[in-house]
């Protein structure tokens, strides 16, 4: 949805006598504009390999395993909820079907979770103008422009949930002088700023991983 909105500015005049507001009638105008879009559909369908609660447990009792990634995945990646094949199980041209083996263990119980990709994004823009005719050879054009736009990153895991979001900004202005029948000025003068951030994970709290600081 949005709308736009347009017409001569009115102005407080300050004095005594005349009237109490200069009005902008063929000299000042302004043009507003707003615009707002949202998709928010049916994703694709995508999937991945993942233990089982009981191959993550085994997994969990091998030497050398961090017990805080063992944590991580259990808070925030969803198992698989039956066994669907061991871990070094292969097809028929010898290729791993699961991960293969994990710090040279096989017997590992895994699975494939399947999973929606999300699909949705939103956009929300402005312009604002004005210009200004200060008489018949020379004509003023001011222009702001603003755009925010967001999009659903596809991930797998929910932990990993992020977005993508650009924005930009704008401003220019126009000087318009006549200087002859056969001769135009046009001065122009524009500033933009614009921005990609893409994958801003919506919880950064899970990735605070711990440090070890070494003093020399």
């Amino acid at each position: 949805y949005g709308g736009t909105v347009g017409g001569p500015i009115i102005l407080p005049r300050f004095g005594e006598g005349g009237p109490a507001t200069y009005s902008g009638k063929d000299h000042l105008f302004f043009f507003f504009a707003y615009q707002k879009t949202s998709f928010d559909g049916e994703g694709g369908n995508s999937g991945y390999t993942a233990p089982t609660a009981a191959g993550l447990a085994k997994i969990a009792a091998l030497p050398g395993v961090s017990p805080f990634v063992i944590n991580l995945v259990q808070q925030s990646m969803p198992l698989a909820s039956a066994k669907g094949f061991d871990n070094c199980d292969t097809d028929d041209d010898g290729n791993f079907i699961g991960t293969g083996p994990i710090l040279g263990v096989c017997g590992i119980d895994q699975g494939t979770v399947n999973a929606v990709l999300p699909n949705a994004n939103a956009t929300k823009s402005y312009q604002f103008n004005v210009d200004a005719i200060a008489n018949a050879k020379n004509q003023l054009r001011f222009r702001y422009y603003w755009y925010n736009y967001s999009s659903a990153d596809g991930v797998l895991v929910p932990l990993f949930a992020s977005d993508t979001s650009q924005q930009q900004r704008s401003f220019s202005a126009n000087w318009i002088s006549n200087l002859s029948p056969r001769m135009v000025n046009d001065f122009r003068f524009g500033y933009i700023k614009s921005s990609t951030l893409f994958n801003q994970l919506h919880d950064q709290s899970q990735f605070n991983f711990p440090t070890l600081d070494l003093d020399a």
